[in-house]
């Protein structure tokens, strides 16, 4: 694997994401995550705890149902793909997903989406 690539892995403390950070660390990934709160805040400890994660993890605050959080900020994303719903507390998830992948091609990290 390219020693530039670098995943985006969303929902960074959720089961499923926490997951797939660690088998994208175990394959020589480098990843950066988006949590909610704080990136210091101790409950994403065992994130950063993660063989590899000391190397090439990196937290990022981002919040998907939050239009316009992931603007300013470099997510190295060439595949985006939503994998789960978000649930019922936010908006719907066509348009959060419209407005999240809206602001990746606004500043040129997104270069595909999809399968």
């Amino acid at each position: 694997m390219p020693a530039d690539v670098t995943v985006c892995v969303t929902g960074a403390s959720g089961f499923i994401a926490g997951q797939t950070i660690r088998e994208l660390l175990a394959n020589g990934f480098s990843v950066r995550g988006t949590v909610r709160g704080e990136i210091d805040d101790p409950q994403y400890a065992y994130l950063k705890q993660l063989p590899g994660a000391a190397e090439r993890l990196e937290l990022v605050p981002g919040d998907l149902a939050q239009s316009g959080s992931f603007l300013g900020k470099t997510m190295c994303i060439s595949n985006a793909n939503i994998c789960a719903e978000l649930g019922v507390e936010f908006r719907p998830v066509r348009e959060t997903l419209v407005d999240v992948v809206g602001d990746l091609i606004r500043q040129g990290h997104l270069q595909k989406f999809g399968n």
